[in-house]
């Protein structure tokens, strides 16, 4: 007979304002909502049961002033005893009701994102008081870690500066989407910290501050980090498999202002980077042109191109987020803090055309009256044929 662990049946949470811990706030908790995903700043939501001060007249979080825009709220989740697993550190930018009536008191609603939103939605032009700079996706990255305290962790790659000027009316976040993309990256941020509180202290410190990443998603021989089986410890999954948006290989064109030459890429079928490398498996355009006897071209015009090389890594990007499609799908475990996004993890017993590796690119933690679920999104761009 197993062994039952408390550890999985008893979540708990521990809520922090401006450092210190706020018991009353958890006792006033209903739900807490914790988004991450790709190439977005982490997100929050806290919904509060607010009641009405008889002597005061006055409503104990509505009226009160330590949840206020602007207010840095710190969550940490987990299970009874050990709640350090996970910790989210935001900032408060919105404040909504349920709405008063009759009823009873509102139920009050706190939104807010991760530090690193202040910077990606910043232009480089007021930041930086220039109007002209050429950065690349890791300048971006470097740049922000700065300014937020987050380590980063860049993966090295050939890649190719954009100019910024004022004419361009842009943001850091924007920028860093479109060179991520450009080199086939994902960029998202991490912040599994833990959490530093001396005994008897309501004050808490944090340690290991979050990590923004700017990485292949699909490394070479990736070992999953987390594994999954439909009937054991996966709730649900919902795959789906689609070819509409593959290609079999990706053209892309450029003419440059200081070239009297065009410049021409190409990715051919099976140059992508593959998620999963075994035998019987096929990337995305592989799969494509087995199923369909006239040939898929997409074919790109770029004129910021200045060399073949860079046309070719455009191309093999294309070709590469292309194939990303393939295979996507949502599930959900119970409460774990040790998924992420970014992570590469293997689901098995769904079926030979679904099990293996998945990237994982959005993960919802939530915790309500229902118990501590997470949510998570996954894509796969390889697939096995017997």
């Amino acid at each position: 007979m197993s062994h039952l662990h408390l550890k999985q049946y008893v979540p708990e949470i521990k809520l922090f304002v401006e450092g210190k811990e706020r018991g009353d706030l958890r006792e006033s908790l209903v739900d807490l909502i914790i988004d991450e995903e790709l190439q977005s700043p982490a997100k929050f939501a806290l919904t509060l049961a607010d009641e009405l001060n008889i002597d005061s007249q006055k409503l104990k979080w509505l009226d009160n002033p330590i949840i206020q825009p602007g207010k840095k709220i710190t969550m940490a989740l987990g299970y009874v005893p050990e709640i350090s697993e996970f910790i989210s550190e935001g900032i408060i930018k919105t404040i909504s009701t349920s709405g008063f009536s009759q009823s009873g008191s509102p139920r009050i609603t706190i939104t807010g994102y991760d530090q690193t939103h202040r910077w990606l939605s910043k232009s480089p032009e007021r930041d930086d008081n220039t109007t002209s700079l050429e950065l690349t996706g890791s300048d971006i990255v470097k740049l922000i870690s700065q300014k937020t305290g987050f380590k980063n962790q860049i993966e090295k790659v050939t890649e190719y500066p954009t100019q910024i000027t004022t004419r361009n009316n842009t943001t850091y976040g924007t920028i860093l989407r479109d060179r991520a993309r450009s080199i086939g990256f994902e960029c998202f941020t991490s912040h599994r910290k833990k959490i530093e509180q001396k005994k008897g202290s309501t004050n808490v410190g944090v340690t290991n501050r979050g990590t923004f990443f700017f990485v292949n998603p699909r490394p070479k021989n990736a070992k999953p980090s987390l594994e999954f089986e439909w009937g054991k410890d996966l709730i649900q999954f919902i795959p789906r498999l689609n070819t509409s948006n593959l290609v079999e290989s990706v053209e892309v064109n450029s003419m440059p202002n200081n070239s009297k030459e065009p410049i021409k890429g190409i990715a051919k079928m099976g140059e992508e980077d593959k998620l999963e490398d075994k035998k019987g498996i096929s990337t995305a355009s592989e799969f494509l042109s087995k199923l369909e006897e006239e040939p898929r071209v997409k074919e790109l015009n770029d004129n910021n191109l200045n060399s073949q090389e860079e046309a070719v890594t455009r191309a093999r990007a294309e070709l590469n987020i292309l194939g990303d499609s393939l295979i996507t799908g949502n599930g959900s475990i119970v409460g774990n803090t040790d998924l992420q996004v970014g992570q590469i993890i293997k689901i098995n017993k769904v079926g030979n055309l679904f099990n293996g590796n998945y990237f994982v690119t959005k993960v919802t933690n939530e915790i309500s009256s229902g118990g501590y679920i997470t949510r998570f999104s996954v894509r796969r761009n390889v697939i096995r044929i017997e």
